[in-house]
């Protein structure tokens, strides 16, 4: 697990440098973000993208500490393998946003839509394989009130909601087949209802005990 956190950290470190280096030949306005149509509707200082770095490897270090808190308070691994797989998906997601950023500028098209929903989508189904794997901690899973005082409730509502959120990612994901905008609405309640699934469930579960 270290050895990924560095090289999470390695790469926002290798990525900031190169944009100090290099930011003297970038325009002078960069775009910053995209309409839910994909259409650039927002630009900052070219100096602004090396923020991006910056929130990745602050994001690695906060979660390298949080996979280390159980539901106790104790600081010890309670993760497995979920935290540092998950945070290098996103470590790479927002250190590619800078070079497709560059590449936007330049005059390149990216179909961000599309994009930003198979990110999600592979996020969600990267969550959902691991969670039914996480012990009970206050940092990771669906930590519910009524759950983080009882380890087989917790273990029963983790292998629902992990299953739930894997569902909703291969739907995400395939959202990218339909047309504006269904496709959003489609992404957004599966993602809705395999939350409320998961509360659902887990209340039912409590009230059988």
């Amino acid at each position: 697990m270290k050895k990924l956190f560095n090289i999470e950290i390695g790469l926002g470190a290798l990525e900031l440098l190169a944009l100090i280096i290099f930011n003297d030949k970038l325009p002078t306005r960069m775009p910053i973000h995209w309409n839910l149509s994909g259409q650039v509707d927002g630009y900052a200082s070219k100096w602004s993208i090396l923020l991006l770095p910056l929130i990745a490897i602050t994001a690695t270090l906060v979660a390298r500490h949080g996979a280390r808190v159980d539901a106790n308070g104790q600081v010890k691994d309670t993760s497995g393998k979920i935290v540092p797989l998950t945070s290098l998906f996103i470590t790479v997601i927002i250190l590619a946003v800078a070079p497709i950023t560059i590449a936007v500028t330049d005059g390149l098209k990216f179909p961000i839509e599309g994009i930003s929903l198979v990110t999600f989508g592979i996020l969600f189904m990267i969550l959902g394989n691991y969670a039914p794997k996480v012990r009970r901690n206050k940092v990771l899973g669906f930590r519910f009130p009524w759950v983080m005082n009882d380890d087989i409730l917790w273990d029963k509502t983790q292998r629902f909601g992990g299953a739930a959120f894997l569902l909703a990612g291969v739907v995400i994901v395939l959202t990218v087949f339909l047309s504006e905008p269904i496709n959003l609405i489609v992404a957004s309640a599966a993602l809705i209802l395999s939350i409320i699934s998961t509360v659902i469930y887990s209340l039912k579960i409590k009230g059988e005990k």
